[in-house]
């Protein structure tokens, strides 16, 4: 018995409001989450959070310095009819 399609990483991190945290991280600490961070914040494992942002980032809605701590960051997208992204 089938229970419906089945969501892709990249679907379910963005149910999982991965852009909005990233946001509201930076915004209060004034420097991104690192990928534990986030991981905490969003109840999911530190692997399954890296391959959501790997996912987000192909499509464009995240980016990142590869090697360099703390430079997760939101580029000028639409994401869900929202616009995220630095001003």
């Amino acid at each position: 018995m089938s229970k419906g399609p089945r969501m892709t990483t990249r679907e379910t991190a963005r149910g999982m409001h991965i852009p909005d945290t990233i946001r509201s991280f930076t915004a209060t600490h004034g420097y991104a989450p690192t990928v534990k961070e986030l991981a905490e914040r969003i109840g999911k494992s530190v692997g399954w959070t890296h391959a959501a942002l790997v996912s987000l980032r192909r499509d464009g809605y995240v980016e990142w310095e590869s090697g360099v701590p703390r430079t997760l960051r939101l580029p000028k997208v639409t994401l869900a009819g929202k616009a995220y992204g630095s001003a």
